[in-house]
């Protein structure tokens, strides 16, 4: 779930960033797609690519590309329908498309996810390491006691559980006192009778 959102995160932001790059490199594109200066578009274009990380291509209003900085769709008509809803949606010169590889932000997301394992790992072993100390401390009076009524039943009267916990442990222990208090002094009186 952390992962996903983090991934979703980077997307986004890296969505935002090209948008805001692209709006502003619009605005400068703009005059040269209107006055069909295709060379200064092309190096306009060409210079924002590599500061993009990307390819970059401009449509005029009929779907098509003007300028490719890969220099491989130059004259083609485009049928992406995110650009074609663009271009069919009011009064545009045309559209700057901008395409991103994903390696990088897929090598961050990576690095991200073996460092989330990392953590995730260390507060696993560090939870477990405090549950087992816990665990101990807990069950430690419980089994005293345990060995305490296993000596009594062997015939030891006088084993006596040594009372240093709190709570609901440590009143079962006293009233466990107690009563091996009272069956040592009746064994005894039984024995005096008897004698």
């Amino acid at each position: 779930i952390l992962t996903g959102m983090v991934s979703s995160t980077l997307y986004q932001q890296r969505t935002r960033q090209a948008t805001r790059s692209l709006e502003q490199l619009a605005s400068s594109a703009a005059p040269f797609l209107a006055s069909a200066q295709m060379d200064s578009l092309s190096e306009l274009l060409t210079a924002q690519a590599g500061e993009l990380g990307g390819r970059l291509l401009a449509v005029d209003m009929d779907g098509k590309v003007q300028a490719d900085t890969f220099g491989a769709r130059s004259g083609q008509r485009l049928s992406i329908p995110e650009t074609v809803a663009v271009l069919l949606h009011g009064e545009t010169l045309g559209a700057l498309v901008l395409s991103l590889p994903v390696d990088e932000l897929q090598s961050a997301l990576e690095t991200v996810k073996r460092q989330l394992m990392t953590v995730f790992l260390i507060v696993a072993g560090a939870a477990m390491a405090v549950a087992l100390m816990l665990s101990g401390m807990l069950t430690r009076p419980v089994k005293a006691l345990t060995q305490t009524i296993r000596r009594m039943g062997k015939g030891d009267l006088s084993a006596r559980v040594n009372v240093r916990t709190s709570g609901e442990l440590r009143e079962l222990a006293e009233s466990y006192n107690a009563m091996a208090e009272q069956i040592e002094h009746l064994d005894k009186s039984r024995s005096q009778f008897v004698a």
